[in-house]
């Protein structure tokens, strides 16, 4: 009978027979190279491997499906240090920490070994999306691998989750062996546990997957908590975690929330956090909320706050409850909504809810761009002391409604008019926006004197489009420059950047003659402007 270390040695001679033959083993005993001390190998060894969020995760950010060529590739990367030279690899072996990165979609075997070579290093364990190609082993590898994390969970540092349902129509049906290891893992102590992240790709996901007893409510290091398209969010919290400093949930999964009082209730149990970020189900969950007067959940110690897909009455909502006097980083990406108030239509202003350190942050910002991107409108802006806002909103709305009323307005104006700034230079960027917008009264002579009565100190003025600008818009900006004595008067240079035909040139220039002379740049497009 075959004993456990003879098992072992029979998976790494297996495993190490498989490397070699597209590998190679090299013994050049007489290379410096091969003679570093430990020391200096676990660094360089450490440096060579790369993390496996690199492997698996898109330039943009995206998780990607890894195929059998992916995967292989990630594991001959770990193993080919033990295949440089002897040296090195009698280092690695007894290097429990180079083993300790490990793949949840590599072969049983290979996690085996990796497993067994880790030693009691703390683990880093991944699985990410899988790839259909992947239909047949995936299931028995799921199998095999919730063993492993189970009986591991008591020295795993990271655990990064990836539940992808839909493999194609002729695939297995994979949410068995998912809900598996969701039962599995959810029930056990996690003492060494500092990050996990759960994200389950589509929200048809049949089986449960609600993280109201996370880990027993023992997981006494975990500081980062990820979660995307959980079944249920309601009824955790987060108290049970008191090193917490980092929670994402994404709640696109429907019926995840009943309310945004849900959110608050979390928040109000995660005092320690320093950063938060929410996304939420954007036109799916149309809960209407009222700002509060005053704030109700105090996270002193937050930085870093991103809310996104959520409606702006709700963005204003979450911003009017939270006190973050800490606040150095904010995101919205959020959705236009048209209120009405006795029979007139009204903007609620997220910005004016900031709190007073974040607003005064941004005095010496001598730069501010503003994008205007057909029914969208963002800005963004940093200061020289690490504090940044991003300010977006879309309108759900066809292009011509969307851009109606004082929405475009308050957008252009929101930096300054709910800032402490006074930028010098200010860049409007024009990005795939059809003509038909441009003819609307987001840059009508009210606009831009709007816009531009708030920045005194503007010395330069650069309009970039990427599409021909109409006549009659160019003429708006005019007008409202010629009010040397209110509308920047330290203006002196005037940039245009766009499509634009050689004919045109003098009467763009003649436009602007009674204020300040224009630099034209001429994008080259084929598009040309047309007068109307």
């Amino acid at each position: 009978m075959m004993t456990q270390s003879e098992g072992k040695n029979q998976q790494d001679a297996s495993l190490e027979t498989a490397l070699s033959d597209n590998v190679g083993l090299t013994t050049n005993e007489g290379s410096a190279f091969c003679r570093l001390p430990h020391d200096i190998f676990v660094v360089i060894a450490s440096m060579c491997i790369s993390d496996l969020d690199e492997v698996f995760l898109s330039d943009d950010g995206q998780w990607i499906r890894p195929n059998l060529r992916d995967l292989n590739a990630s594991l001959e990367e770990h193993l080919l240090l033990t295949h440089i030279c002897s040296d090195w690899r009698r280092l690695s072996l007894m290097t429990p920490s180079l083993w300790s990165k490990i793949c949840l979609l590599w072969a049983p075997q290979a996690v085996d070994t990796f497993a067994a070579r880790s030693g009691a290093a703390l683990l880093s364990l991944t699985l990410p999306a899988t790839s259909p190609e992947l239909k047949d082993e995936f299931t028995e590898f799921l199998v095999h691998q919730t063993k492993i994390v189970t009986t591991n969970m008591h020295r795993i540092r990271a655990l990064d989750l990836h539940f992808f349902h839909s493999l194609g129509r002729e695939s297995t049906d994979v949410s068995v062996p998912y809900q598996t290891l969701f039962d599995s893992i959810i029930g056990h102590p996690a003492k060494q546990l500092k990050t996990f992240r759960l994200i389950i790709s589509h929200d048809t996901f049949p089986h449960q997957s609600s993280i109201v007893n996370l880990f027993n409510l023992d997981a006494p290091l975990l500081e980062t908590i990820h979660l995307e398209r959980c079944s249920s969010y309601q009824n955790f919290d987060p108290s049970a975690f008191p090193s917490l400093i980092s929670l994402t949930i994404h709640a696109q999964a429907r019926n995840s929330l009943s309310n945004l009082s849900q959110v608050t209730r979390i928040l109000s149990n995660a005092r320690q956090l320093v950063h938060f970020t929410f996304e939420g189900l954007g036109a799916a969950f149309d809960e209407y909320r009222d700002p509060q007067p005053s704030p109700t959940v105090v996270l002193p110690h937050c930085i870093t706050i991103s809310l996104r897909d959520c409606f702006t009455d709700q963005i204003t909502y979450f911003l009017s409850v939270l006190s973050v006097s800490s606040l150095q980083s904010l995101t919205i990406d959020g959705i236009q909504r048209r209120e009405w108030v006795n029979g007139s239509e009204t903007q609620l202003n997220p910005l004016s809810y900031l709190p007073v350190p974040f607003r005064v942050a941004f005095v010496d910002v001598p730069y501010l761009a503003i994008n205007l991107q057909n029914i969208q409108i963002s800005l963004e802006i940093k200061s020289s002391t690490r504090y940044h806002l991003y300010y977006r909103e879309k309108s759900l709305q066809s292009h011509l409604q969307g851009w109606e009323g004082f929405w475009a307005t308050r957008m252009l104006s929101a930096a300054s008019e709910n800032l402490v700034i006074n930028p010098t230079q200010l860049e409007i960027l024009v990005t795939h926006c059809d003509l038909e917008c441009l003819l609307l009264p987001i840059i009508s002579k009210k606009t831009w004197m709007d816009v531009l009565l708030r920045l005194p100190a503007l010395t330069c003025l650069n309009f970039d489009s990427d599409s021909p600008i109409p006549f009659s818009a160019l003429s708006r900006l005019a007008l409202a420059l010629t009010d040397r004595r209110r509308i920047c008067p330290a203006l002196v240079t005037l940039k245009m950047e766009c499509p634009f035909s050689p004919r045109d040139e003098p009467a763009i220039q003649k436009m602007f003659q009674e204020r300040i002379p224009v630099t034209l740049i001429n994008r080259g497009l084929s598009a040309l402007m047309s007068q109307d």
